[in-house]
């Protein structure tokens, strides 16, 4: 289609998962054409093309796109792209969940400065130098980062005082997990909701990875895996915060049963809702352009036969990680914790692998509550 109308008609007619705009187009731009496209067909998956010149503009258009493509890109890159947000579209089988979430007019958008950042980490050409130069510039961001870093999770003998070489240290895939993580539950804060906290769901996500990543290392030595660990960790509970966002009502009562029944709040979440948050989390994450590692890790948390079955090494230290986070800091005595079948793991030759994990996640809590 040549144009933003064009385009509209040809939605009228035909089944459409994804939909590719570039920023400038005639009659009506690509922010225009996405925002109409969201309003009426929800559940697209909305990607915009973009130019270093539209990048003003681009910032301001962050509500009406999932992802964002940098140009010039290249075409093998292009259809990557493409390719796995068709994949991920394909693994999606409850439609009444993916019809709910998506009729949410729009969630709350990063904030100038934070877009930025985010686009700066996505865009190839971009160095921790040119990163560091935006973060520096927003105080609230640059103490946020020096806060984490310079935590006990981390470990550093030494304190580390500037961004730039916070940015150094943790790598931009870290960086780009904590900015999104802590922008979402910055404007998730759900003071009104009752029995949820999200200082609590966030320092439970932070351990999660944590403790992921503690795991992971034991285990690989692929920078790629470990730094994929921790932003799962960072992000697997996300689906939480979009049901409290878009069902207030019904999260709320999820909550309270859970705590009334001291039964775990997916269980309830199935009950009520048919889904939980793991895969409205997973819906996010994908549409987001995650990779299917990242998004097969959210999926399966509390999935354990699901994830151990994948054989993948981070999918699997996100389930275990999530579930010592449990079993080691437990929150009620009454809490229905999180169950794994022994018999499951001996069967798929994971039960050695288990007890070894159990005893870095019970050797990390104890070195924590000493620190």
């Amino acid at each position: 289609m040549d144009s933003g109308p064009k385009a509209l008609e040809l939605l009228k007619d035909e089944h459409i998962d994804i939909i590719v705009t570039d920023m400038r187009m005639p009659m009506m731009s690509g922010a225009e054409l996405l925002k109409e496209v969201r309003k009426l067909y929800p559940h697209i998956n909305r990607i915009i093309l973009s130019g270093h010149a539209d990048q003003e503009i681009l910032i301001k258009s962050t509500q009406v796109a999932h992802q964002y493509i940098a140009k010039p890109i290249d075409s093998k890159k292009f259809i990557h792209i493409l390719e796995r947000a068709a994949d991920f579209i394909g693994t999606l089988t409850n439609r009444g969940m993916i019809s709910l979430v998506s009729k949410v007019e729009s969630m709350p958008s990063p904030p100038e400065n934070v877009q930025q950042v985010l686009n700066i980490i996505n865009d190839e050409t971009s160095s921790i130098k040119d990163v560091s130069e935006v973060v520096s510039k927003d105080m609230g961001m640059t103490s946020n980062l020096l806060k984490i870093v310079n935590s006990a999770f981390f470990g550093i003998p030494r304190r580390i005082a500037e961004a730039k070489d916070a940015i150094a240290f943790l790598g931009l895939d870290i960086l780009k997990a904590l900015v999104l993580s802590d922008h979402l539950f910055a404007v998730f804060d759900f003071k009104k909701l009752k029995g949820f906290s999200c200082s609590m769901l966030w320092e439970h996500c932070l351990q999660s990875a944590f403790i992921a990543k503690t795991l992971i290392k034991t285990h690989s030595e692929d920078q790629k895996e470990i730094d994929n660990t921790f932003i799962a960790g960072m992000l697997h509970d996300v689906g939480k915060l979009v049901l409290g966002y878009t069902l207030t009502e019904e999260f709320e009562k999820i909550i309270q049963i859970s705590q009334a029944e001291n039964r775990a709040i997916y269980k309830v979440e199935m009950e009520r809702l048919g889904f939980t948050h793991a895969e409205v989390g997973t819906y996010f994450i994908g549409l987001w352009g995650m990779s299917q590692q990242l998004i097969e890790a959210i999926r399966f948390h509390h999935s354990p036969q699901s994830a151990l079955e994948t054989g993948d090494k981070v999918v699997i230290a996100i389930l275990l990680a999530d579930y010592f986070e449990h079993q080691f800091n437990v929150i009620h005595p009454d809490y229905d914790q999180p169950h794994i079948d022994m018999g499951l793991l001996d069967d798929l030759g994971l039960l050695d692998y288990f007890k070894n994990c159990q005893k870095i996640a019970e050797d990390y809590f104890t070195q924590n509550k000493e620190g």
